[in-house]
């Protein structure tokens, strides 16, 4: 389903086919195979739950994070994809954004599509202009490989030390919360 101003809100599934996972017969997918433009990712991997109730005090960080995206992808007139990585409640979240940005208009020519499953990771990065994620050792390697520039918000554990190494090698930038957080004080 298309939103106002050409937001795609649709959910795009993929099945476990063998020990890999099938490209997606969904739009989103069908978009990155069919342009030459490079999307913008944002995934934030097993720590996608981190980002919402009951595990984060509000719905503040994630919608930061989508707001920021959307002004990329409006501003850069690149594909945007939010993929919820499992998390229902950042999935809904993040559609209610959308739909939002489209009836205010200010997603004018966007293409946002919300992924709430698994995807080809290796595959859709390799695609992508900027990787904007958790700093998961999945999602680095899969983004070191594919040659991306990503952007490293890190949540937990490990997830600081890989930023920070990765940032000090120049081949990532290291996100601060609290810049998310500023912004949504203000906007608030």
């Amino acid at each position: 389903e298309a939103g106002v101003a050409g937001v795609a809100t649709e959910a795009v599934h993929t099945s476990q086919v063998g020990e890999g996972i099938a490209p997606v017969a969904g739009v989103a997918m069908a978009m990155l195979r069919a342009t030459q433009v490079r999307a913008l990712y944002v995934g934030f991997g097993s720590s996608s739950e981190l980002l919402v109730p009951p595990h984060a005090p509000s719905f503040a960080l994630a919608d930061s994070l989508a707001a920021a995206a959307l002004e990329a992808s409006r501003i850069l007139r690149r594909p945007l994809l939010l993929h919820s990585c499992g998390c229902e409640a950042l999935q809904q979240r993040w559609e209610a954004q959308l739909q939002a940005a489209a009836k205010a208009h200010e997603a004018a020519e966007a293409r946002a599509y919300v992924v709430p499953g698994e995807l080809p990771l290796a595959w859709v990065l390799s695609r992508c202009e900027v990787a904007f994620h958790h700093a998961g050792a999945g999602t680095c390697a899969c983004a070191l490989r594919s040659g991306v520039a990503q952007l490293l918000l890190p949540l937990v554990f490990d997830q600081f030390a890989t930023a920070d190494r990765l940032a000090d090698l120049g081949v990532a930038v290291r996100l601060h919360r609290s810049a998310f957080e500023a912004a949504d004080r203000t906007e608030g």
